[in-house]
């Protein structure tokens, strides 16, 4: 089934969200879906999952 004009496609998980529920992420601009997203600790941005990853690690060193 192809996506309509208000569905896009998450490129983590593949899952069709509506367009306005759409997180940009603050590090490198890319479009995450609500249920990929990763909130980044006291500021609470979101992250796509390679850039919370890197968040993560970089709070671990």
């Amino acid at each position: 089934m192809e996506p309509g004009p208000w569905d896009e496609c998450c490129a983590f998980c593949l899952q069709r969200y509506i367009y306005e529920e759409e997180r940009r992420c603050t590090r490198c601009d890319v479009a995450v879906c609500p249920a990929c997203v990763v909130l980044e600790g006291a500021t609470g941005e979101p992250l796509c999952p390679p850039c919370g990853k890197a968040y993560e690690e970089d709070r671990r060193s």
